[in-house]
């Protein structure tokens, strides 16, 4: 009996000895992690991702932008392309009658690194003013009395408007 509850033993032993022998790459690459550091004034280039409008998106409206370029710090790709932006549309006005146009105009302040750091950023505003239309309703009005109905163009920011802008602050990566 004690012969077989020391055989047991030993292949418990080796059997964590084992164990320990592959849970010791995994330790030490959770050692090899580096630190990057995003320069303030880092560039970056910044795109809708689809349309936006003063008639669709009301003030305070979080909207999807995307990063076009990676962020590389040292030969290191710290944020990705394709990284989704989060925008907020910070003013906006619907068209009105009598020709009156709608505008809207949206702000990104952060992007997310790889490590989910969040990167300030500035310089990424979008905006567009609708155009008047007073004078078809002025015309309308005079012709027909219900030209005072029409309305302005609404505020629109096709997909795909790109923005520069820069980083805000020296950001610190880990990776």
């Amino acid at each position: 009996m004690l012969h077989k509850i020391l055989k047991n033993a030993q292949v418990v032993l080796a059997v964590a000895a084992t164990a320990i022998l592959f849970m010791s790459p995994l330790s030490s690459s959770a050692q090899d992690t580096k630190e990057y550091v995003v320069r303030a004034g880092t560039p970056i280039e910044v795109a809708t991702t689809y349309e936006i409008t003063s008639k669709d998106h009301p003030l305070g409206t979080i909207v999807d932008l995307k990063l076009l370029n990676p962020v590389q710090v040292k030969g290191e790709v710290v944020i990705p392309a394709g990284t989704i932006v989060k925008g907020k549309v910070t003013q906006c006005k619907k068209s009105k009658i009598f020709g009156n146009p709608g505008f809207i105009a949206i702000d990104a302040n952060t992007i997310t690194a790889a490590d989910g750091t969040l990167v300030p950023i500035s310089g990424v505003t979008f905006r567009n003013d609708g155009k008047s239309r007073l004078g078809w309703s002025l015309v309308g009005t005079v012709c027909c009395l219900f030209g005072f109905l029409i309305h302005g163009a609404q505020g629109v920011i096709p997909a795909g408007t790109q923005m520069s802008g820069n980083v805000m602050a020296n950001t610190t990566i880990t990776l």
